[in-house]
């Protein structure tokens, strides 16, 4: 997998031919995630897209990524706050807080306790 991650470096288009264990990799995915703006998310592996640092970071370029996310991501009480706030501040649909609902949040008892 390591040619993968070369390539993947030069150009984060390539994530999306990539194998799934390439797609799943964090450090893989976060970099392509940078070189991207954020873009990236949408080639990223299901576990890669359950791992909230990883829907965070591309956040920070977009908050609407929040929408590519998968659980248990929404585990992570940071995470779920931002789209929270981004769902008041852009008028987010039902749609959208049920999606937030499905990420896993109800598991947190950090959220839970609230």
């Amino acid at each position: 997998s390591s040619h993968w991650l070369a390539d993947i470096a030069e150009d984060w288009h390539r994530l999306r031919k990539a194998p799934q264990n390439v797609k799943n990799d964090r450090e893989t995915v976060s970099g392509a995630l940078r070189q991207s703006q954020g873009q990236a998310i949408k080639f990223a592996g299901d576990e890669a897209r359950g791992d909230p640092e990883i829907i965070l970071i591309a956040m920070e370029y977009d908050p609407k990524f929040f929408k590519y996310a998968k659980p248990p991501a929404g585990r992570n009480a940071a995470l779920v706050r931002m789209v929270q706030e981004y769902i008041q501040n852009h008028l987010g649909t039902s749609e959208d807080v049920a999606f937030l609902l499905g990420l896993g949040w109800e598991e947190s008892p950090e959220l839970c306790a609230d």
